[in-house]
């Protein structure tokens, strides 16, 4: 399939995270419900670059769910690996 270049709209952006959130990576099923004009690649790739660079719109349906997701791709960790102790830290705090 050839590719083309597309701009992502805000609304798409979080419909593919929502269709994350809800469905875990099931990007062959995520194509074909919502972005069949794309590839599989795009749409990773816009999954990855999100998480990277703007967290804040990922938007997890639990508040432990945000808080990991801000754990693991704060700005200021961003060339650093994630700390474990701190994320099971966290993690237990929440359960």
């Amino acid at each position: 399939r050839s590719t083309h270049y597309h701009k992502w709209t805000e609304s798409e952006t979080q419909k593919l995270m929502d269709f994350i959130n809800t469905n875990e990576m099931a990007w062959e099923m995520l194509i074909e419900q919502l972005f069949s004009r794309l590839s599989v690649a795009q749409v990773k790739n816009k999954y990855y670059m999100t998480l990277k660079y703007k967290p804040q719109i990922y938007q997890k349906k639990t508040q432990g769910g945000q808080l990991i997701t801000n754990l693991l791709f704060s700005q200021e960790r961003k060339y650093e690996p994630v700390d474990i102790k701190e994320l099971l830290q966290t993690l237990n705090e929440l359960l």
